[in-house]
């Protein structure tokens, strides 16, 4: 049967088996979302930048972490990862 199928062919459902298999795994958004640690982070950095008058170091990617865990829980960061190897 296989032989049958052309390289490109193979490939495609190849593709598309990967796709598939990438799209069950995918996190989606959590049901009640816990904002507590980014409202905090967030009041954090705007009291940084007026006290200081520069960023805080590393403050936006720490805000991007929290609001990632904040909507998928904190698991996303291991589906992040296989997705990035």
């Amino acid at each position: 049967m296989l032989e049958n199928l052309t390289d490109d062919q193979l490939r495609e459902e190849i593709n598309r088996r990967e796709k598939e298999r990438k799209a069950k795994n995918k996190p989606i958004p959590l049901a009640i979302l816990d904002t507590k640690a980014l409202q905090i982070s967030c009041r954090d950095y705007i009291l940084h930048l007026d006290k200081e008058g520069i960023e805080p170091k590393n403050g936006v990617h720490c805000i991007f972490e929290i609001a990632m865990e904040a909507v998928y829980g904190k698991g996303v960061w291991v589906w992040i990862r296989k997705q990035l190897i």
